[in-house]
Order: C-alpha cells, then sequence, then structure tokens
C-alpha cells in the first residue's frame, strides 16, 4: 500500500489543536522514543501486520504503532515499530484535514513512505492488518477533552467511514464500513 485516505462523516468534534504537539523529526532522530514528545501528546497506539512473500518465504511481522498530535492538532503522526524478524522502524505523518460539504467531514491522508513499502532493496512489504485506538484526552478549564468527541452517538448506532486504498503500480480500492456507537 503506498497511500490510504479514510473518510469520517460531519458531527464528531475534532480537538486536535487542545493537545501539546510532537516535533516528527526529533520523535524519528529519537527512534521513537515516547521521550521524543511531550507529555500529553500521545493520542493512542495499536498494531500492524506486515508480510513479506519473496523468495518463497512467507515472513509476516508485528508492528508495535504509536499515535501522536502533530503540529497545531492538523496532523496525526503515526510511528511504527518492529523488531523480529526484521528490524523497522518508520514514521507515517497523516494530514487531517476538516472538509466542508458533501458526505464527508474529515479526511485523513496517510502516504506511506518508501521505507515501509520496501523494507530492503527489492523486499516489498504488504499491510495485512492495521488496527489503532485513540483515547487521548486533555484538561482545560477544568473541563476533559477528548480527541475527537462524538456530539450525538446513540448506543448501537452505525457512524459510516470510508476508506480508499491506493497501491504501488497505480491499482485503488474504496471500502465503506460502519464504526458502531458504544462499542470498543
Amino acid at each position: 500500500m503506498s497511500k490510504a485516505v479514510i473518510y469520517f462523516p460531519h458531527g464528531p468534534r475534532v480537538n486536535g489543536r487542545l493537545f501539546p504537539s510532537c516535533a516528527p523529526k526529533r520523535l524519528l532522530r529519537l527512534r521513537g522514543a515516547t521521550r521524543a514528545c511531550p507529555r500529553g501528546s500521545r493520542l493512542g497506539g495499536g498494531t500492524a501486520v506486515g508480510a513479506s512473500p519473496q523468495f518463497g518465504i512467507g515472513v509476516r511481522e508485528r508492528l508495535r504503532v504509536d499515535l501522536y498530535n502533530g503540529k497545531g492538532g492538523r496532523s496525526i503522526i503515526f510511528f511504527l515499530t518492529g523488531l523480529n524478524p526484521v528490524l523497522i522502524s518508520g514514521m507515517i505523518v497523516a494530514r487531517f484535514d476538516t472538509l466542508r460539504g458533501g458526505r464527508w467531514g474529515y479526511r485523513l491522508t496517510m502516504n506511506v513512505p518508501p521505507g515501509l513499502q520496501e523494507i530492503a532493496p527489492d523486499i516489498f512489504a504488504s499491510l495485512l492488518d492495521f488496527r489503532v485506538r485513540t483515547g487521548g484526552s486533555v484538561v482545560r478549564g477544568g473541563h476533559r477533552y477528548g480527541y475527537i468527541e462524538a456530539l450525538a452517538c446513540p448506543p448501537g448506532a452505525l457512524v459510516p467511514v470510508r476508506g480508499v486504498f491506493s497501491f504501488r503500480g497505480g491499482e485503488r480500492t474504496t471500502t465503506d464500513s460502519y464504526i458502531a456507537c458504544g462499542h470498543r
């Protein structure tokens, strides 16, 4: 995968500007160490699973994914780390845009850097699974704010999301799905 664009509906409130920002250059220089970013800038985390089927050997790797608030809350930084069987360390700075009009309210654009697509010369990685969860919060003026807050989401309601995924070579696919309110 070379690019993922995730669309979210109108309705939630995004409070990224209220959170401390992490500097991508510092995070990269310190190889993803949590001390690279200010306290409160970590938004959540998760896992990714990649595979490389080169040379008839199916190699899988589970990566740790840490999410940080980018500059001014206008981006989300995904830092990926894998240790076995291959040492992988990479970062995706994903732009988070507010959209005006149309079906979608927000767009998250993740351009996957070449180093996470081709982990060594002529050894390409395929993304099999990517799961992250946000949960960061900040207190301002005596009130606690989440990074993303649903203003109205009754338990059991389904909220639409769309993913548009681009691959090396120009292929592209779109997937529509839902997030269930009141569920993790």
